[in-house]
């Protein structure tokens, strides 16, 4: 997690859920709730990016 400190790029770092909770932990083993979870922040990430071309 250092790199977070030298990056010259905006970084993430995305807690999707805590495998500690047991409902969230079911979730996580799901690859359709990952997929969606993936999808969310890539589009996330492209919003983001959209934005930073427009300045």
């Amino acid at each position: 997690m250092s790199g977070f400190n030298w990056s010259k790029v905006p970084v993430i770092l995305a807690e999707i859920g805590f495998m500690t909770n047991p409902e969230e932990d079911l979730k996580l083993a799901d690859p359709a709730y990952l997929t969606k979870l993936m999808q969310l922040i890539a589009n996330g990430i492209e919003q983001y990016a959209a934005t930073k071309k427009e300045l």
